[in-house]
Parts: C-alpha cells; structure tokens; sequence
C-alpha cells in the first residue's frame, strides 16, 4: 500500500462555503459524472507546486510500445501492468468504489462509504463522528479502467458555520488499468481537541488528474465530540 503526504490547513478559517448547484442540493450528492476542471470553483483548484509540469498525456499502448527492445523497462512495463492486457478502445475511468476512515481506537470500527451502494447518496444526511484527539488513516479504494490514470489527486474541504476550515490536497500517485481494485492509504491524522474544535461540519470530497478531469466527487457530514458517541 502506498501512504502519500498532504498539504492541509485544518483549523484554519478561510473563506466563506460556495453554495451548491440545485442539483447536488437535491442529491444531497456532488455529480457523479466525470468533468472538466474549468467547472471547479476557483478556491477549489489544486495548488500549482513550483517547478512541476505535468507529463504529457500517453495511452497506456503508447506507454508499451516505446523502448519495445530494452529488456528492462519491459520488466518494469509487465510489473506496472500487473501481467494485464489494456483494453483495445474506450476512454479512461476511474470509479472511486470506497473510501474507509480507519479508526483503531472506535468501538465500532472503521467508518466505511461504499460508493458502490445507493445509501451513499445520503453522505451528508447521515453525519459519523470522530472522538476529539483521536487518530486516523484514510484509504482510498478505486478502479482504473481503459488507459492510464496521471497525477491522481485527493482533494477535501471541510466547512464550519458556513467558514471553511481546511484543505486537504493529496497527491495519490499514476496508475494503470488492472481489472482488480487498487488502493492508496494516506498517512495518519489527528482529529482536532478543544471547545473550539467540537461541533457539527460538512465536507466536500473531489479526485482530480494531471489533466483537469475531475473523475469523482461528494459531500458529507461529521461531528467532532469528546466520545465516540
């Protein structure tokens, strides 16, 4: 499993929440539908990091065509492909399947949203909890289908009294097709302690590539109390 780091600036206030489309309000659900990032809010763009260029976009079939004769990077291609064989045609999917908050110290478990079920829609009507000063992993678990996926990014925003309160931008790596599920853990967290840190917050959750594409997103609800409970 692959632990990635973060750039996040939770606990601090920064800007007022946007107000949701009439259809996400109805859903209750960000859309679903891959799109371009020109639709993003402009406080919700991924941070530019000094110096970095994004790679141009190959197909995974140009990827294993170059350098066919040089024994090495076809090992290192066969390895990268998991011993598959890339689909003839189709355009690239990423389907986020679950995200789990792995919690060792809940009494109930880990929090999982399967967004594979139908309930998931219902994220920020139905808020889970957090203990305050309690620690956590997120895992992230998603199919790659078609082509190669470059530069993958997790992005989070969470809202307070209609004030946000942090971003979260996790940069989740490239990946290739494989038609069995991949997952990426990020490093551990600390929910936040005090009075001013307890009370009731919504959140926003987007995965966006190299290229602009936002392939997933969705919205949900928390608490942060001084139990489980």
């Amino acid at each position: 499993k692959q632990v990635v780091s973060t750039k996040s600036t939770w606990g601090r206030t920064t800007m007022a929440e946007s107000t949701p489309t009439a259809e996400e309000a109805k859903a209750g659900f960000a859309n679903r539908r891959s799109r371009s990032i020109e639709e993003v809010a402009g406080d919700e763009l991924p941070e530019n990091t000094p110096g970095y260029v994004a790679p141009r976009k190959a197909s995974i079939r140009e990827v294993l065509s170059k350098d066919a004769d040089d024994e090495s990077l076809n090992r290192y291609k066969a390895a990268l492909l998991g011993g598959t064989t890339p689909a003839a045609s189709g355009p690239l999917q990423v389907k986020v399947t679950r995200l789990s908050i792995l919690c060792p110290e809940r009494p109930g478990g880990n929090i999982v949203h399967d967004f594979t079920d139908a309930a998931s829609h219902n994220l920020k009507k139905s808020p889970y909890i957090l203990r305050e000063g309690s620690t956590y992993h997120i895992q992230i678990d998603f199919n790659v289908s078609n082509d190669m996926v470059v530069g993958l990014k997790w992005m989070n925003f969470v809202y307070k009294h209609g004030f946000r309160v942090e971003k979260d931008e996790q940069m989740l790596g490239s990946f290739a097709p494989k038609p069995e599920s991949q997952n990426v853990t990020l490093h551990e967290e600390t929910t936040p302690a005090g009075m001013l840190a307890r009370g009731n917050y919504t959140g926003k959750s987007r995965f966006i590539d190299d290229d602009g594409t936002v392939h997933f997103e969705y919205e949900y609800g928390f608490s942060i109390k001084k139990d489980w409970e």
